[in-house]
């Protein structure tokens, strides 16, 4: 029942990046956000109107359906935070597993959409960075999918990382995806795609133009330091400020914050291991525990 859950839609991915030969819905609608930092720039788009409907009608990616199967002891029966739920893309599988769910997204726009549309699951508006209203040791699995920690800042990040190993039981799972920064055609600056057909080079133009003055806007805020580097890609028309990192860096991280690493995943859903050629995976998903 768990492998036809999982599968039945697995040939069918969208993503919202276009780094990674994605559907993407054109918003042309262009940010006024130019001076604001990562964590207001990111917050503006995915609390828009537009940044919700980008997050609807996806479904499970390779590498969850992997996890998802490969580690249902880990979640099944189990108490389930769901950070990052967006517009309840993984709420709709989880729910299948667990009487225990909770999603939570610091977008209220995507939390009220979860409401109208999940009414029999629980959302609250919480912050990763903030998770105060939860006691120690809450919950047996954390996911954070859709690399969601990848749009707050680099500070914000560990202490991300610390509320979630502070509310997670000791040995309870920590899932989360984030983007690879070995990466190979990370798309850093805005293309024009021509084409012969008038009506579609006229939309290409137009997605061009807001690309164009996204990026124009929000290249000044990028970061690129030894550990990780936040750029402002193609995701969501130059709209986003994404953090990037290395697997070795990543895996640091987690160690540094009380996580044990236990096994890695590429976007084809096949495992990555610490020496294996990474340059193909636009995201790379973590399985970790509490020590």
């Amino acid at each position: 029942m768990l492998l036809y859950i999982l599968n039945k839609q697995r040939h069918i991915f969208f993503f919202h990046d276009e780094s990674i030969n994605c559907y993407t819905k054109f918003n042309f609608q262009v940010w006024n956000i130019k001076n604001m930092s990562i964590n207001s720039v990111n917050l503006t788009t995915y609390s828009s109107n537009d940044g919700v409907k980008s997050y609807i009608n996806t479904t499970l990616q390779a590498p969850e359906v992997s996890i998802l199967v490969k580690y249902k002891n880990l979640y099944f029966n189990k108490k389930i935070l769901d950070i990052g739920c967006g517009a309840g893309r993984t709420s709709f599988y989880l729910q299948n597993f667990t009487n225990d769910y909770l999603g939570v997204d610091y977008s209220k726009s995507m939390i009220e959409f979860c409401e109208n549309n999940f009414k029999n699951l629980d959302f609250q508006h919480y912050d990763a960075r903030d998770l105060s209203g939860f006691s120690d040791e809450s919950f047996d699995f954390i996911l954070f999918s859709y690399n969601g920690i990848d749009y707050i800042s680099h500070h914000d990040r560990i202490k991300a990382f610390k509320e979630i190993n502070r509310v997670l039981k000791k040995g309870g799972s920590f899932i989360f995806s984030t983007h690879n920064r070995n990466y190979k055609d990370i798309i850093t600056k805005p293309r024009l795609h021509l084409s012969l057909n008038p009506k579609k080079l006229i939309i290409n133009i137009l997605a061009f133009l807001t690309q164009y003055s996204n990026h124009k806007k929000n290249k000044a805020e990028q970061i690129y330091e030894d550990e990780y580097a936040i750029i402002n890609d193609s995701g969501n028309n130059f709209s986003l400020l994404t953090y990037y990192i290395d697997k070795d860096k990543q895996s640091r991280q987690l160690s540094d914050n009380n996580f044990k690493l236990l096994e890695m995943f590429g976007m084809d859903g096949k495992t990555i291991t610490e020496n294996s050629h990474d340059s193909e995976n636009a995201w790379i998903y973590f399985v970790a525990q509490k020590v």
